[in-house]
């Protein structure tokens, strides 16, 4: 629906279609990570495996954290690119193995203490696992930060063109010859369209004054 609405040039309907996605994640996540986190024992024991509750408690934020990250990376597709969604998903990996080995290591001689003390042989995994599902959480905050990161700093660039254009200033001059000399090509990707064209379009008309 947003690549639709962008293609039609109707952008603001594709910025809308995007924050009724964006609003219905954050509702599915935080209804999701409301129940198995309330509920995270009473779960555990449907399946007959009472330990799974800390895993369970644990990995909880994910459930809010995902789906967030689906609608950013969702609305950058829709807007005809893949660029930050990639970069996303490897910042995400990288954190999520890194963490999860971690965790997993320094809980589990947590637990295996804990165990000792209490008698109970099966709290080191269960705090194991605990911290292995945190590198799930760890990996979505990532991702998502990421994300905030590019589309408000695309926000920035957007408003600076359209203000530019309307404006009819020297500054947007200055930025075509940034974007076409140094090729700050991140963001000159996620840019839409027309806008590309409008720079392009400058940037060619700047050298042809330049070589006359």
């Amino acid at each position: 629906m947003v690549s639709e609405r962008q293609a039609d040039g109707r952008c603001r309907e594709a910025a809308q279609v995007f924050h009724l996605s964006r609003m219905l994640m954050f509702m599915t996540g935080i209804t999701g990570f409301g129940i198995v986190f309330l509920y995270a024992e009473e779960i555990a024991g449907l399946f007959h495996v009472p330990g799974a509750s800390l895993s369970m408690r644990a990995m909880a934020p994910a459930l809010f954290l995902v789906p967030l990250v689906a609608s950013y990376r969702g609305y950058f597709q829709g807007m005809g690119t893949m660029l930050p969604t990639a970069i996303s998903q490897i910042i995400e990996q990288v954190f999520n193995a890194v963490i999860s080995i971690v965790g997993a290591s320094v809980l589990f001689g947590i637990g295996t203490k804990a165990g000792e003390k209490s008698g109970e042989e099966l709290l080191g995994p269960a705090y194991g696992a605990a911290g292995s599902t945190l590198g799930t959480v760890v990996g979505s905050l990532s991702g998502l930060l990421f994300l905030l990161f590019v589309i408000c700093r695309l926000i920035v660039v957007q408003q600076y063109i359209v203000g530019s254009i309307s404006n009819g200033d020297r500054g947007f001059q200055l930025m075509c010859h940034i974007v076409g000399e140094i090729r700050f090509k991140f963001l000159y990707r996620l840019l839409p369209q027309d806008r590309i064209k409008q720079i392009d379009e400058s940037n060619q008309d700047n050298h042809k004054k330049q070589e006359r």
